[in-house]
């Protein structure tokens, strides 16, 4: 038998990530530079992310639920969205205490005007087309409320290096774009979102993003 895969990549649903692995996704969190890449961006979103009781949170690409299960005991109403049934599957195994759904970020399935905050961490890497998710993320955010987004720094180092593994045929890194701090920010604003701060972790290789939605 192979080498088992991480991801396998399709186009169902619109989508290209429909199948995961999330054992091996656990654990390169669980390795050494996994937990110091996990400690670190978790500490710039608890940084940049306040959480009122009663909130409603989307956490958008949440894959196992690592993230996504920051949010519980902050007294949050806390939902998780992946395109990958695995994924999903072992997240609402591993927290019962969050609502999971298997979906399209093009296409969420909330209604208009529903959550407090939006979370997305690595995923627009990932997604077809990320400039139809953040106008899907602006659409379901409150006004007044806040978005926050991960990404992968297209100018660091490690950036060009997963480009190249990708070159090589990498799984993951072959299907994955990066973003500038300039191309996250067009997105962000041509989706409507305003007040844009960022601020980088992991020596530049990881840059969050936040904006809003202003009240009308």
């Amino acid at each position: 038998m192979g080498k088992e895969k991480l991801y396998d990549f399709g186009t169902a649903g619109g989508g290209e990530m429909i199948r995961a692995n999330p054992a091996k996704y656990e654990n390169w969190f669980n390795s050494l530079i996994g937990r110091y890449a996990e400690a670190s961006e978790k500490r710039l979103i608890a940084k940049h992310l306040k959480i009122n009781y009663g909130d409603r949170i989307l956490d958008i690409g949440c894959g196992t639920g690592r993230f996504t299960s920051n949010f519980i005991g902050q007294g949050a109403e806390v939902h998780g969205l992946d395109s990958s049934w695995e994924m999903v599957r072992f997240a609402e195994d591993k927290y019962p205490g969050i609502e999971f759904k298997v979906g399209e970020a093009e296409s969420i399935c909330w209604p208009d005007n529903y959550f407090n905050v939006v979370v997305a961490i690595t995923a627009l890497e990932f997604i077809s087309d990320p400039q139809k998710a953040l106008f899907e993320m602006k659409r379901v955010l409150k006004p007044g409320g806040s978005i926050l987004i991960g990404a992968l720094n297209r100018g660091h180092p490690w950036a060009a290096y997963r480009k190249l593994r990708g070159f090589l045929g990498h799984p993951i890194w072959s299907k994955a774009r990066f973003f500038t701090r300039a191309e996250m920010k067009r997105l962000l604003n041509k989706a409507g979102i305003t007040d844009i701060v960022c601020e980088s972790a992991l020596f530049g290789a990881f840059i969050l993003f936040k904006g809003g939605s202003r009240y009308v």
